[in-house]
C-alpha cells in the first residue's frame, strides 16, 4: 500500500522539486540580469521580486505530467501554457498594454479550444427547466471567455 501511494505522489513530488529547484536557481540569475518586478503604486510587494515563478511552475508542471503517463496534457494545452508563460514574461519585461494582453490571451484560449475540439454545447439543466443548449458560436465563445477569466483571476 505505501508503495502505491508513493507512485501516486511521484508526479506531484517531481513537479514540486523541479519548481523549487528552478526558483532557487533562477532567482539569483534574475537578480544579476535585472529580471525584477519593481514595486510601484499598483503592486503589493515592497521589494524587487524576481520574475521567475511562472517559468519555474510551468516547468514543474510539465515535468510532473511527464512523470505521470496518465496525465491528460495535450499538445494544445502545452502550447497554450507555453504561450501564456511567454506573454506573461514579455508583459513583465516590457509592459504590454492591457488591451493587447487580453487580445493575446483570447487568441491563446481560442487556439486551445479549436486545437482540442473543446466546445460547451450545453449548460445542463441550469435553471431547472430542462437542458440549456448553446448555439455553435456560443459553444466556442463561452469556454474562451471562461479561460480568459481564469487566467486573469489567477494572475
Amino acid at each position: 500500500m505505501p508503495h502505491t501511494i508513493l507512485l501516486e505522489l511521484l508526479p506531484l513530488l517531481a513537479a514540486f522539486a523541479v519548481t523549487v529547484l528552478l526558483v532557487f536557481t533562477l532567482n539569483p540569475l534574475a537578480q544579476r540580469v535585472g529580471w525584477l518586478d519593481n514595486p510601484d503604486a499598483r503592486k503589493q510587494h515592497k521589494a524587487a521580486t524576481p520574475l521567475t515563478g511562472g517559468v519555474a511552475m510551468l516547468a514543474g508542471m510539465l515535468v510532473g505530467c511527464g512523470v505521470d503517463v496518465t496525465c491528460p496534457v495535450s499538445l494544445s494545452l502545452t502550447g497554450a501554457m507555453l504561450s501564456l508563460c511567454a506573454i506573461g514574461l514579455i508583459d513583465d519585461l516590457i509592459h504590454i498594454s492591457p488591451r493587447l494582453r487580453l487580445l493575446l490571451q483570447a487568441g491563446v484560449a481560442l487556439a486551445l479550444c479549436l486545437g482540442s475540439g473543446f466546445r460547451m454545447y450545453t449548460l445542463g439543466s441550469l435553471f431547472g427547466f430542462g437542458e440549456v443548449l448553446l448555439p455553435g458560436w456560443l459553444a466556442l465563445a463561452l469556454p474562451v471567455f471562461c479561460i480568459m477569466v481564469a487566467i486573469n483571476a489567477i494572475n
